[in-house]
C-alpha cells in the first residue's frame, strides 16, 4: 500500500478499502489489514475518518537511493592506527548489546493489552493501598 500511495496509485483523498473485504480479498485476517492500516496511519500516511473510512492524506517521501560505499581498505595489519580508523568509522548496524530495535517495538499491540488490563482495574487498584503491605505477605512475613 506504501508503494501505491508513493507512486499515485492511491492518490491523496481516496478511500481506502475496508479491512474486512481487504483481509478476504487478500486471504489474510482483517486484524492484519488493520495492522498494516495503523502502521500507515502511524507513518502519516493514511487517516482514520469514522464511518467515512481510511483515507490516504499524504505520499510518502522517498529517501534518495544512495549506492552502498565499499569499506575502506584498512589492511590486515595489526598496527595500532588500523584499529583507530576502524573505530572511527561509522556503524552501518547498532549492534549494542542490550539494545532492543526500537522500531520495531509493537506499539499498538502493546496499546491494547495495556487498555485491557487498564479497563480491568478497579478504582482502588489506582490507589498507593495500605502502607503497612499486603495482609497476605504481612501474615507470610509474622510466620
Amino acid at each position: 500500500m506504501r508503494d501505491a500511495i508513493a507512486d499515485g496509485r492511491l492518490p491523496v483523498g481516496s478511500r481506502l478499502p475496508a479491512t474486512r473485504t481487504l483481509g478476504a480479498e487478500l486471504g489474510v485476517s482483517r486484524g492484519m489489514v488493520t495492522e498494516a492500516y495503523q502502521r500507515l496511519v502511524e507513518d502519516g500516511h493514511v487517516a482514520g475518518r469514522g464511518r467515512a473510512g481510511t483515507v490516504v492524506v499524504a505520499v510518502p517521501v522517498a529517501a534518495s537511493p544512495s549506492p552502498p560505499r565499499a569499506p575502506e581498505d584498512v589492511g590486515f595489519e595489526p598496527h595500532p592506527d588500523v584499529f583507530d580508523r576502524l573505530r572511527a568509522a561509522p556503524a552501518r548496524i547498532d549492534l549494542t548489546p542490550g539494545v532492543p530495535d526500537l522500531a520495531a517495538f509493537p506499539r499498538a499491540v502493546w496499546l491494547r493489552a495495556e487498555r485491557a488490563v487498564l479497563n480491568n482495574l478497579s478504582a482502588p487498584d489506582f490507589g498507593y493501598g495500605d502502607p503497612r503491605g499486603a495482609p497476605s505477605f504481612r501474615l507470610a512475613v509474622a510466620n
